[in-house]
């Protein structure tokens, strides 16, 4: 059976939607729904009522500021792809839609043909495979929850493993310590802000002298620096964290 990737576009401009949904579409291997309410696609991406692989989000919408939904369905689901289209191309604008989460932000009018190669970049990166990661010598195993660096072979918490994880699938993007708490602990909750900076510094150790560094961004929270982009080499069965 084929299969087919869920793209949700969030826009109220009927007429470029409408083209863009016919444009992808086409080849068949895509799937769009359009919402032109925002508060409405929210609600649907929260409740998992709509099978969603990449999120195109326009900015100048009515009822709710597209950077708002941006910045709540970051909280909720960092590992979701979401590339913004939008009129607005000013550099604060890209540099604000980026930092709130977006994964790309192509500025309107576009090509067609480089929106689809864009949100096929966007599905190649979340297709990944989450056994195996390589940084430099350094070998993550998510499966098996460990670390085999420099310095040894070091067993990963279960905590260890989710946090390694949402890092490992946003390389290079800046990670709210908000989203960190709902990605890791979940509901429950952690007591204390602090206890991030106490799993950040034992992911430090074990990773040893890998080729990345789990970076501090002073005032909005963690982003791991690959000097090249981690490759995914197999996934071994188990459980994954």
């Amino acid at each position: 059976m084929q299969k087919f990737y869920h793209i949700l576009l969030v826009d109220d401009d009927a007429a470029s939607s409408e083209a863009a949904k016919y444009f992808l579409e086409t080849p068949g291997d895509m799937r769009v729904c359009v919402e032109r309410d925002p508060r409405r696609a929210l609600e649907q991406l929260q409740l998992q009522s709509r099978p969603c692989d990449c999120l195109l989000l326009d900015i100048n919408m009515p009822g709710m500021n597209g950077y708002e939904l941006l910045r709540q369905l970051r909280r909720s689901d960092p590992r979701l792809q979401i590339l913004v289209v939008s009129v607005r191309g000013e550099e604060r604008d890209v540099i604000q839609g980026l930092t709130l989460g977006a994964d790309d932000y192509l500025i309107k009018p576009f090509s067609l043909r480089e929106l689809r190669a864009r949100i096929e970049a966007r599905l190649r990166r979340s297709a990944n495979p989450s056994g195996t990661y390589h940084l430099g010598l350094t070998r993550i195993h998510l499966d098996r929850l460990c670390v085999e660096s420099d310095n040894g072979i070091h067993e990963l918490t279960h905590r260890e493993g989710r946090f390694l994880k949402l890092l490992l699938e946003n390389a290079g993007r800046v990670l709210a310590r908000e989203q960190i708490q709902d990605y890791v602990w979940g509901i429950e909750g952690c007591d204390n802000l602090r206890t991030i900076d106490n799993l950040v510094t034992s992911l430090r150790k074990k990773l040893g002298s890998s080729a990345a560094s789990l970076e501090s961004v002073r005032g909005l929270g963690y982003c791991l620096v690959l000097e090249q982009e981690a490759s995914p080499t197999s996934t071994l069965g188990g459980a994954h964290p």
